[in-house]
């Protein structure tokens, strides 16, 4: 009820207004041509997109 499909794109740009950067999209866990393919199509509802980044320490 309360699931909400993201791209890709939204969610780096959230963590980039949160002060994060080197972001870095990491591939699912799931492996196989036809998975990936419909992962890259955003056709995986609900599959999750996994981010690694770097928080940027605020200037004092």
């Amino acid at each position: 009820m309360y699931q909400h499909h993201h791209t890709t794109a939204e969610l780096l740009s959230w963590f980039e207004v949160a002060g994060f950067e080197d972001l870095r999209v990491l591939p699912p866990e799931k492996t196989g041509r036809l998975y990936r393919w419909t992962y890259e199509q955003n056709l995986l509802i609900g599959s999750g997109v996994n981010v690694q980044g770097r928080r940027v320490s605020p200037s004092r």
